[in-house]
């Protein structure tokens, strides 16, 4: 609570409102399932460029700027990978309140990995401030501070780092964003500055294709890429199928899964396999309050 009242005082004008509260557990996978959330999870990793803030919040912070709902919501991943196990879970808050001057989140999450030969252990703290400037365009940044411990050979290693996000909004068919990852980092060289850019094309009332693109921006690698369909069956139901390849890790994934969104209840599940192994396969299911 007290990093809650701290938080409170450094981004806002008055009092939170209300909490959007996040219980998250992410799998590491470089980049379809990194903290992305289940609809872009679902959609092969995609969503930067996404202006639903329940969507984009988890990778993006400028979507915290079109944050309007408050909701509370139970997120829970289980993974199935070869000789290793993935155990992740976290708690996010968003101010979604009209009255704060800067719209903010607060996120705490932790990561635990281990095969037969390491065990690691990762925390983080996260606080993350976003802004709705004119004509469409919103930004954000969050800075996050991350503990590293080697288990088995009990050492531990602090490191800070720094992202940025924009949003553009050119209309209710087209929108862009971009995410800079690791834009400012501490002592930690395995932390590469990271882009991502994407979009979002809205036919009609119904269908969205989402695309994103990501490099990393300190060595010659490749461009990776992930892009989906959503398909709003009724006012309440959405279907989703996406694809994601990572030339990284020479891996490509499908994706899918659905939501159901009640007045006050909504069900997210999402799906990614790899196209060339069944053994690898990932499986997440998120449950929402709507207040």
């Amino acid at each position: 609570m007290s990093q809650l009242k701290f938080f409170s005082s450094l981004v806002q004008i008055r009092r939170l409102p209300f909490y959007l509260i996040v219980l998250t557990c992410i799998e590491v996978l470089a980049f379809g399932q990194r903290g992305r959330g289940p609809v872009a999870s679902s959609i092969g990793g995609a969503g930067v460029a996404s202006n639903d803030a329940m969507e984009a919040a988890y990778f993006n912070p400028a979507a915290i700027a079109n944050a309007q709902t408050n909701y509370l919501s139970l997120h829970l991943v289980q993974e199935d990978r070869e000789s290793t196990e993935y155990k992740d879970w976290g708690v996010y808050a968003v101010d979604a309140g009209r009255e704060s001057f800067i719209k903010g989140g607060l996120a705490y999450q932790k990561e635990e990995f281990s095969s037969d030969s390491s065990r690691l252990s990762k925390s983080k703290w996260e606080i993350s401030g976003a802004k709705y400037r004119k004509q469409g365009f919103a930004m954000g940044a969050s800075f996050t501070k991350q503990v590293l411990r080697d288990l088995n050979l009990e050492t531990e290693k602090v490191d800070y780092n720094l992202d940025l996000g924009f949003l553009y909004n050119k209309n209710d068919q087209w929108s862009f964003g971009a995410l800079f990852e690791n834009v400012f980092t501490g002592k930690d060289e395995r932390q590469e500055s990271l882009m991502t850019l994407g979009l979002v094309y809205r036919l009609g009332d119904r269908l969205r294709y989402l695309l994103d693109t990501n490099k990393v921006l300190s060595t010659n690698t490749q461009w990776n890429y992930g892009f989906g369909l959503e398909l709003k069956a009724t006012d309440s139901a959405f279907w989703r199928l996406g694809y994601l390849g990572n030339k990284d890790e020479s891996r490509n994934y499908y994706t899918g899964g659905f939501s159901w969104r009640g007045p006050r209840l909504g069900i997210h599940y999402a799906f990614q396999n790899a196209v060339s192994k069944t053994a690898d396969s990932m499986h997440s299911l998120d449950f929402s309050l709507f207040f």
